[in-house]
C-alpha cells in the first residue's frame, strides 16, 4: 500500500467526520467565493450553498435554481451581502476560469487557468489582492512540483501567501524525505564535519533528540545547570530544590562550592571532566533521581493558568478552615465566613468543563480517604457544614491537599523535567523505566520544546530571557544559517527548517474549532518512520486548548508487522470509539484481547471505552456516487441579502 492511499484514507476520515458547521468558508468582505442556489422558497428567498454552508438568502432580484454564480462578498455584519459578479456555467471548468481572469484584468495562461479552477472547484473564498499573490507566488515556484496544489492549501487555510510559508508546507506536504531521516542526514554531516562550532552548536540538541545522545538523565541536569551558571540564572537549581533533589537549604553559592570544591578528590574528578559532570555529582543517585521526577509529573493536576491559581486558593481556604475548627470547633461566626469561602471556591474549581480530568487525576494522585473527602465536597456543592468529620479528619485532609498543591510546577518546570527524563528513556525495562503512557507523554512533551515549536512565541513574548530556545534545534539551524557553512549542509538544515516551519501553519483555528497536525520521528516510539498525528476539535469554554470532552484524533503509523496504519479515535461526551484501518487481514482477535486493558486504562483517566473496530484501508477510499442536480431554466438577477 502506498503512502499516497494512506494520506488519501487520512484525509478521507477527516472530511468525514465534520458537520457543515464545522466546515464552513469564513467570509471576509471583499472575498469572492462560488455558489449555488439549492431551493427557491416564496417571497424571493432561496437557499444558497456556499462550500458546504446552506444559507437561506432574501433576494433582491431572481436567480435561477441549481445554477452556479461568482458572488463578492459586501459585508459580513449580522446579515451577510453578496453581490453576483457573474453566472458561471456549472462545470466549474476552464470556461468560468478564463472569464473570471479577464473579468479581473489577468492575462490567461494554463497555470492560471488550472489553479483558479482548483479554487472553484473547492469553493474557497478570496480577496482579488490574494488571486494576485497567489498567481505571481504561482510564477515564482514554476520549478516546483506539485506547487499548485500547495497555493490552493494556503489560501484555504487563509496562510499568508509568501515564499518562506511555501518553502515550508511545499517540504510537508509533496517531498518525500520525512523530518526523521532530514535530521539524521544532518548529524552525518555534523559528525564528519571538521567544524568544532557546528558540532558544539548543532550535534547536541539533534543527538539528544534522536536518542543517540550517550547523556544520561544526571548528565543533562548537570549541564542545563551549567548553562545557568554561565548565564547568570537559576531557575532550574530552584525547581530541583523544590522537588528535594537538591537540598532545600543550600543556596546555590554553597552548592557550587561544596560540589567542585569539597567532592571533587571524592569522585576523582580528572582535569578532563566537565563541570556538568561535577555538578550532576552534588545531586541524589540516578535511580533516586529518576523517581523524584517521575513523581514530579505524575502528580501534576490538569489545572492550568488561572484554574492553577484558582486550585491554590482552595487549598489554602481549606487549610484555614480545617484549622478553625480545630481550635474552635463548629460554630464560630469566623467559621461560618470560611465555610462561604470554601464554598464558592469549590464551585468555581469543581464545576469547571475538566472536573471530570481533575477527579480522575486525583482519584490516582492522593489515598483513597483523602478522595472520598473531595467527593463529598462535589456532592455536597460545597455545602462543607452539611459534612460531619471529626477536627482531625479535615486537618488530615487539609493536609494532604496543601501537598498536593506545593507539587505543582510551572509550566516552565514541566519543560525541564521532560527534558531531563527524556535522556537514555526506557519502557518497562529498567529501574527507572516509565509506564508506556507516562514514556509516551514525555517523548511528546520534550519533542515539541527540543525541536522548538513555541520558537516564534519565546522570542515575541521575550519569556525566561531566551532559555527554552538557544537549546532548541530550530532556534540552532537558524543560528547556523546566519553564518558560513558547507552548502551540502546548508540544504539539509533548509529542508529541517521548512519542515519545523511547516508544523505550526497547519494548525487551523477559528472562534469555534482547532486542528493541528504534529509529524514526529517515528525513532522514539520504536518505529521505522515518522508518526504523523492530526488534532481537532471544539474550544475549551475556558481556554483556547482543544476540548478533551469532544475531539478527534488521527494516527498515521509504519508499524513493523501491520506496516502502514490509520487509527481513528473518536471522543464525544468522554466517549471514545477507536477504529484501526490496515491492509493486513481481520484484527479482531487481538483487538478483543487487548480491548479491556485499553477500557481500564481510559478508565483511569475519566473516559469510557464505546468500541474498538477493524476495517480494511481501501474501504475508505471507495468513491461515493454523486447525487445529479437537474438544471432549470435560467431568469436573470443581481444582488441578494443572506
Amino acid at each position: 500500500m502506498s503512502s499516497q492511499l494512506v494520506s488519501k484514507v487520512m484525509e478521507t476520515i477527516k472530511t468525514s467526520g465534520k458537520s457543515n458547521n464545522d466546515s464552513r468558508p469564513l467570509l471576509k468582505a471583499g472575498q469572492m467565493i462560488t455558489g449555488r442556489v439549492t431551493k427557491l422558497y416564496p417571497n424571493q428567498r432561496a437557499q444558497i450553498q456556499l462550500g458546504t454552508q446552506r444559507l437561506t438568502a432574501q433576494l433582491e432580484a431572481p436567480l435561477d435554481l441549481h445554477e452556479r454564480y461568482l458572488f463578492r462578498v459586501k459585508s459580513t455584519d449580522s446579515i451577510i451581502q453578496l453581490h453576483v459578479v457573474d453566472k458561471l456555467h456549472g462545470t466549474r471548468g476552464e470556461k468560468d476560469a478564463s472569464t473570471l481572469l479577464q473579468h479581473l484584468g489577468y492575462a490567461v495562461s494554463k497555470e492560471r487557468l488550472s489553479l483558479l479552477q482548483q479554487l472553484m472547484k473547492h469553493d474557497i473564498p478570496f480577496q482579488q489582492q490574494e488571486l494576485k499573490q497567489a498567481l505571481h507566488l504561482l510564477e515564482q515556484m514554476a520549478s516546483k512540483q506539485g506547487r499548485e496544489k500547495v497555493i490552493v492549501h494556503m489560501l484555504s487555510q487563509g496562510m499568508p501567501l509568501s515564499k518562506t510559508v511555501f518553502h515550508a508546507l511545499h517540504t510537508r506536504i509533496m517531498e518525500p524525505l520525512t523530518l526523521l531521516s532530514t535530521l539524521q542526514a544532518i548529524q552525518a554531516e555534523l559528525i564528519s564535519s571538521t567544524s568544532n562550532r557546528l558540532q558544539h552548536q548543532l550535534l547536541h540538541p539533534i543527538q539528544s533528540l534522536l536518542h543517540t545522545s550517550s547523556q544520561t538523565v544526571m548528565q543533562a541536569m548537570g549541564e542545563t545547570l551549567q548553562w545557568e551558571l554561565v548565564n547568570q540564572q537559576q531557575d532550574a537549581f530552584q525547581l530541583l530544590k523544590k522537588i528535594g533533589i537538591i537540598d532545600r537549604n543550600v543556596s546555590l553559592s554553597s552548592f557550587m562550592k561544596d560540589v567542585v570544591t569539597n567532592r571533587a578528590s571524592a569522585f576523582s574528578i580528572t582535569e578532563g571532566t566537565s563541570l556538568s559532570s561535577t555538578l550532576s555529582m552534588g545531586m541524589k543517585s540516578a535511580v533516586n533521581v529518576h523517581t523524584i521526577l517521575h513523581s514530579t509529573l505524575s502528580q501534576q493536576l490538569p489545572v492550568h493558568g488561572s484554574a492553577k491559581r484558582q486550585f491554590q486558593l482552595w487549598a489554602n481556604t481549606l487549610s484555614q478552615y480545617a484549622q478553625l475548627i480545630a481550635e474552635s470547633g463548629d460554630s464560630t461566626n469566623e467559621l461560618t465566613k470560611h465555610a462561604s469561602a470554601l464554598k464558592q471556591h469549590t464551585q468555581g474549581l469543581f464545576t469547571a468543563t475538566n472536573t471530570p480530568v481533575l477527579l480522575a487525576t486525583l482519584k490516582q494522585t492522593v489515598d483513597a480517604y483523602t478522595y472520598q473527602m473531595i467527593e463529598q465536597l462535589v456532592r455536597v456543592k460545597g455545602e462543607v457544614l452539611e459534612i460531619k468529620q471529626p477536627s482531625k479528619q479535615w486537618v488530615d485532609f487539609s493536609l494532604n491537599m496543601q501537598k498536593v498543591a506545593s507539587q505543582q510546577v510551572t509550566k516552565a518546570d514541566l519543560n525541564l523535567i521532560t527534558q531531563w527524563l527524556s535522556h537514555g528513556i526506557e519502557i518497562d525495562g529498567s529501574p527507572s523505566s516509565l509506564p508506556l503512557k507516562d514514556a509516551f507523554y514525555v517523548q511528546l512533551k520534550s519533542a515539541l520544546y527540543a525541536l522548538g515549536m513555541d520558537h516564534e512565541f519565546t522570542l515575541k513574548n521575550q519569556i525566561d530571557k531566551g532559555q527554552g530556545n538557544l537549546a532548541t534545534i530550530k532556534a540552532a539551524i537558524i543560528q547556523a544559517l546566519q553564518e558560513p557553512v558547507p552548502s551540502v549542509l546548508s540544504e539539509k538544515l533548509q529542508t529541517a527548517l521548512h519542515h519545523l516551519n511547516g508544523m505550526p501553519l497547519q494548525m487551523v483555528e477559528n472562534n469555534q474549532m482547532l486542528q493541528m497536525t504534529l509529524q514526529l520521528p517515528g525513532e522514539w516510539f520504536g518505529i521505522a518512520q515518522d508518526l504523523l498525528m492530526n488534532m481537532e476539535g471544539k474550544k475549551s469554554e475556558e481556554n483556547d486548548e482543544i476540548d478533551s470532552d469532544y475531539c478527534h484524533i488521527l494516527f498515521y503509523l509504519q508499524l513493523n508487522a501491520l506496516k502502514e496504519t490509520v487509527i481513528d479515535m473518536r471522543v464525544q461526551k468522554r466517549i471514545v470509539q477507536v477504529i484501526i484501518y490496515t491492509e493486513k487481514s481481520d484484527l479482531s482477535p487481538y483487538i478483543n484481547s487487548l480491548k479491556p486493558t485499553l477500557a481500564k486504562g481510559l478508565e483511569k483517566v475519566g473516559y469510557q471505552l464505546s468500541s474498538v473496530q477493524y476495517k480494511p484501508i481501501e474501504e475508505e477510499v471507495r468513491p461515493k456516487r454523486a447525487p445529479t442536480l437537474k438544471q432549470d431554466k435560467y431568469q436573470g438577477g443581481i444582488d441578494f441579502k443572506v
